[in-house]
């Protein structure tokens, strides 16, 4: 969810060569409904540094791609072996 540049001003440019923004960050109740988990495993995520987050003013802020970062990090279950 990228929203207008409220200034017009040109964003500096990233690393990868494009204008999007640095970092994604989120509400936590956006950031539990993107990452599929409850407000409390949200914050146990954050303390666990396991997602990254942002003070802004009292609001906190999660860096989605951290979010991405976590998911893609879980262990995948593997299938047992068929009972012959």
């Amino acid at each position: 969810m990228i929203k207008k540049n409220p200034s017009n001003k040109p964003l500096p440019p990233r690393a990868d060569g494009t204008s999007a923004p640095a970092r994604r960050l989120l509400t936590v109740r956006e950031a539990c409904e993107y990452g599929r988990f409850g407000h409390t495993k949200c914050y146990e995520y954050i303390n666990a540094g396991e997602i990254i987050a942002y003070k802004r003013g009292h609001r906190t802020m999660i860096d989605a791609d951290s979010i991405d970062a976590f998911n893609a990090s879980l262990k995948r279950i593997e299938p047992k072996a068929a009972a012959q």
